[in-house]
């Protein structure tokens, strides 16, 4: 049974396994908050959330990491998981799940290289930086640098471009850094920004992106059938896994997850 859903885990789309970690560490300080006394989220930000002080590489270096998983309100949280969802989403049906991960980490990096640089230099309140904002916004300015006139379909409500997406959210970052709204967590959207940007400018050197100019390009409908047949297919074979074990596949069924777990 943990064999299986190990299994299952690790054939996640990226932005699903992400966001399973985000919930999965929510869930948990809830629980500590209500079941732990000696419980404060300053507390919790002390210990996981990035300082701006590279001494901290040495002395606290998992909060390189840890400040990504720590949000500080339900609405922090559940707009970072959106955002995951929809951008995410999209840049991996275009890249893969390789690219995905280069791009959603070093976009981190880059918000933690100008958060510090603007925690050094500028006067701000914010003393630690926490949440995955800076990731999600190199996955937007990675979508841009593939295609800004891409239009992302927000559940059939709201249809926009990707360079308006874009523009709304760094406008919303000026007017923070502007009127002192967490200055230090704008600066790092902006830094997530550039390095998304930087990494797919005229497309990046991806050779595995989905469409081609020679190719009649599939319509929604195409697409969201392929997509289905192939979820039914792998569904299938999961159940089989589970039923008799991986070595009960055939050479095709193993081939298929193969080729799955590379997308």
């Amino acid at each position: 049974m943990v064999g299986n859903f190990k299994y299952k885990l690790s054939h996640l789309h990226a932005y699903q396994q992400v966001m399973l970690v985000h919930s999965a560490v929510y869930g948990f300080l809830v629980l500590l908050s209500v079941f732990w006394e000696g419980y404060s989220s300053e507390r919790i930000v002390d210990y996981a959330g990035w300082s701006g002080e590279w001494s901290n590489i040495t002395s606290h270096p998992w909060t390189l990491i840890s400040h990504m998983l720590v949000h500080i309100s339900f609405a922090h949280f559940f707009l970072n998981l959106l955002v995951l969802y929809v951008i995410g989403k999209e840049l991996e049906q275009i890249a893969g799940r390789k690219k995905w991960w280069s791009t959603y980490l070093f976009s981190t990096f880059g918000g933690i290289l100008v958060y510090s640089i603007s925690a050094e230099f500028l006067n701000f309140e914010d003393h630690f930086l926490v949440g995955n904002s800076a990731a999600n916004m190199g996955l937007v300015f990675a979508l841009v640098g593939i295609d800004y006139n891409k239009r992302i379909n927000f559940w059939g409500v709201v249809i926009l471009e990707m360079k308006w997406v874009a523009l709304f959210f760094i406008l919303l970052d000026l007017i923070g850094i502007r009127q002192g709204w967490n200055a230090g967590g704008s600066w790092a959207h902006i830094g997530g920004a550039v390095m998304g940007w930087l990494l797919w400018r005229k497309g990046g050197s991806v050779k595995n992106i989905k469409s081609s100019v020679h190719k009649r390009p599939k319509s929604d409908d195409e697409f969201n059938t392929e997509r289905v047949n192939k979820e039914k297919q792998l569904n299938a074979i999961l159940d089989k896994i589970g039923r008799n074990g991986y070595e009960s596949l055939s050479k095709a069924e193993k081939e298929f997850l193969k080729q799955q777990s590379q997308a």
